[in-house]
């Protein structure tokens, strides 16, 4: 690997901790557990949150953070709307 794509890659790992430690603390999202890479200008964010209010924070905390880059979004919301039947105990 030339040592320019060498610097490219360091940068973006360190650009993607840099906001999975953003997306981790921000009130907006409190989201420890998604997983974050950045590269091409693009930050890409998978895992799952508990709201839609969550997952929509993550856009903005990244775009207040780094304008410049692309945020491809992939998290899903959990659904915590309970059980599909319930179940019987006998």
């Amino acid at each position: 690997m030339p040592e320019r794509d060498r610097l490219h890659a360091a940068e973006d790992f360190y650009e993607a901790a840099h906001l999975s430690e953003l997306l981790a603390n921000d009130v907006r999202t409190s989201a420890p557990e998604l997983r974050v890479t950045v590269g091409g200008g693009v930050v890409t964010v998978t895992g799952t949150v508990t709201t839609e209010e969550r997952r929509d924070a993550i856009d903005e905390v990244i775009t207040e953070a780094h304008p410049e880059l692309e945020v491809r979004n992939d998290v899903t919301v959990l659904d915590l709307s309970g059980p599909p039947s319930s179940e019987v105990v006998r």
